[in-house]
């Protein structure tokens, strides 16, 4: 699960999902902050991607890509990307992505991160789970788990909770075409 935003950058539910993956960049590339290389996400790995919202203290899930694994030098912002996005100077590190797919509507019609850990509880991530299943570890509460993080890893679980209801969204909604040419991707 990658997550978008911060506490002081939460985005209004009625904001359309095309809004943001061009605010983003999502189409092409996941985002990471100057300094943390995301290494741990591999090649195929399913990028669930949400943004953080100000209704509940939620995130919402908008849509998802397949993953590549992060390139040092090759996956950093170049001077054009930052050019088109002068937020990446602390957000330089990529995980790229291929074959998204985004819900075309606003980001109410996504799915809520707060249902999921209500639901699944400690369940919701390997971490978390991790800590439950061996009773050693202190942290058993998703919420806790995901401060501050630009990304966690799901369970098996949760993937198929968030793929299923992502999935309903998309028949209602429909997808996003990302062919438009308001979405731009790398050069070179």
């Amino acid at each position: 699960m990658k997550f978008f935003g911060r506490a002081d950058n939460r985005a209004s539910l009625t904001t359309l999902v095309e809004e943001e993956v061009i605010r983003s960049g999502s189409h092409w590339a996941c985002t990471y902050p100057k300094g943390k290389r995301p290494r741990q996400v591999q090649d195929g790995a399913i990028m669930f991607m949400a943004r953080m919202v100000q209704a509940r203290s939620d995130y919402v899930i908008y849509g998802r890509a397949i993953g590549r694994k992060h390139r040092p030098n090759l996956d950093d912002a170049t001077e054009a990307d930052l050019s088109l996005r002068a937020w990446k100077a602390n957000w330089p590190h990529y995980v790229r992505v291929h074959d998204p797919i985004f819900i075309n509507g606003s980001l109410s019609a996504g799915v809520s991160m707060v249902d999921m850990m209500e639901e699944l509880g400690a369940a919701s991530f390997m971490p978390t789970q991790r800590n439950l299943d061996s009773k050693s570890g202190d942290n058993i509460n998703p919420r806790r788990a995901i401060m501050r993080k630009p990304h966690m890893e799901l369970t098996p679980q949760a993937c198929r909770w968030i793929a299923d209801r992502l999935d309903k969204a998309l028949l209602r909604h429909g997808m996003l075409d990302i062919t438009k040419s308001s979405f731009d991707f790398p050069t070179g």
